[in-house]
C-alpha cells in the first residue's frame, strides 16, 4: 500500500505533514525525505494506518482500519503484515498472521468445537459393519460344531443373536453417550464458557453487580483471564485493542478514544508505557516513555 509517487517537494526529516496528488497523506516523522517514525498515513478509498514506519514503508508496531470496518493490528515487516491479527468490523478474529503467513479463520471462532459429521457417520456405519461382521462368524463357528442334536444347534443360534443384539445395543448406547457429550459442549460454548479455559477464545459482557455496562471484551483468554489478543469495547465508543496479560493491557496496543484521538505502542500492567498519542486528524500531540506523557516537540 506505497503512498505514491509524487514531483512535489518531500519534507526531509522531522515532524511534518505531505498529501501526494492522488490524495493520500502522512503526518508524522520523517527521515531522508521518508517516512520514518511514528505516523498516520490516509490512502484514500482504502483506509488508515496509524504505527511506525522504516524508510517509507510500514515497519515496526501499527494498525489499519479499512473503510469496510476490518482492521489488522500487530507487527508489520517491510511494508506487510508480519505477526498480529485482523478483525471483522464487530472486533472479532478472522485472522492471524504468523511471520507473514495468514491463517484465514483462526480467531476467535477457531476455538470452538468442530463437528465432523461426516467422519462421525463413517464411524458409526464401521461400527455396525464391524458388529454385523462379528455375529456372522459367530454363527459362521456355531454352525460348524459337531452338536449332538438340533436343539443344541438352535440353542447356539440364539446365542449368536443374542450377543449381536447386545453388542448392537453397546454401539447405540455409545452413540446417544457421543451425541449427548457434543451437544452438551456446544451449549457450554454457547455460554461462553472458553473464558474459563486456557489459550481459548470468547466474547464476554461486562457487567457490574449484575448490571450490564454495555461494555464488551472479544479475545483470547488463560487461566480464566483475559490474555493474548484481545479488544475491549466501552459503551461510549471508546475501544482497546491488542494483547493483554493476567487480564491486564499488556504488550503492544492501541486505544481509540470517543473523540477520535489515540494512542499507539506499548502498555505495561495496564497502562501505556512507550508509544505515541495521536489527535483525531492523525497529527501526533505527544508520545509516553516509560509511562510518562510528553507533550510533542
Amino acid at each position: 500500500m506505497l503512498l505514491s509517487a509524487c514531483s512535489d517537494p518531500m519534507p526531509q526529516s522531522g515532524q511534518a505533514s505531505h498529501t501526494w496528488g492522488n490524495g493520500n497523506k502522512y503526518v508524522g516523522e520523517w527521515k531522508d525525505g521518508k517516512p520514518n517514525g511514528e505516523g498516520t498515513a490516509t490512502y484514500v478509498g482504502l483506509g488508515r494506518y496509524v504505527g511506525t514506519f522504516k524508510k517509507g514503508k510500514r515497519h515496526g508496531h501499527g494498525e489499519v482500519s479499512y473503510v469496510d470496518g476490518r482492521k489488522y493490528v500487530g507487527e508489520w515487516k517491510d511494508g506487510d503484515p508480519w505477526q498480529g491479527k485482523e478483525y471483522d468490523k464487530d472486533g472479532k478474529a478472522i485472522a492471524t498472521y504468523s511471520e507473514g503467513v495468514s491463517s484465514a479463520g483462526v480467531g476467535d471462532e477457531g476455538s470452538k468445537v468442530a463437528f465432523d459429521w461426516g467422519a462421525f457417520f463413517l464411524l458409526v456405519l464401521g461400527g455396525l459393519f464391524s458388529v454385523g461382521l462379528l455375529v456372522l462368524l459367530t454363527r459362521w463357528l456355531s454352525k460348524n460344531e459337531d452338536d449332538e442334536d438340533d436343539e443344541d444347534d438352535e440353542d447356539d443360534d440364539r446365542r449368536a443373536i443374542k450377543m449381536g443384539e447386545s453388542m448392537g445395543t453397546a454401539v447405540i448406547i455409545v452413540i446417544v453417550i457421543g451425541l449427548g457429550l457434543y451437544f452438551l459442549v456446544v451449549s457450554l460454548d454457547d455460554l461462553d464458557y472458553t473464558r474459563i479455559a486456557s489459550g481459548l477464545s470468547g466474547e464476554e459482557i461486562i457487567s457490574n453487580e449484575g448490571i450490564a455496562t454495555g461494555n464488551k471484551y472479544v479475545g483470547e483468554y488463560k487461566d480464566g483471564k483475559w490474555h493474548g489478543q484481545g479488544t475491549y469495547t466501552f459503551a461510549d465508543g471508546e475501544k482497546y485493542v491488542g494483547e493483554y496479560k493476567d487480564g491486564e493491557p499488556h504488550g503492544q496496543g492501541t486505544y481509540t478514544f470517543a473523540h477520535g484521538a489515540k494512542y499507539v505502542g506499548e502498555y505495561k500492567d495496564g497502562n501505556p508505557w512507550k508509544g505515541t498519542r495521536y489527535d483525531k486528524d492523525g497529527n501526533v500531540i505527544g508520545t509516553v516513555s516509560d509511562g510518562v506523557r510528553k507533550p510533542a516537540n
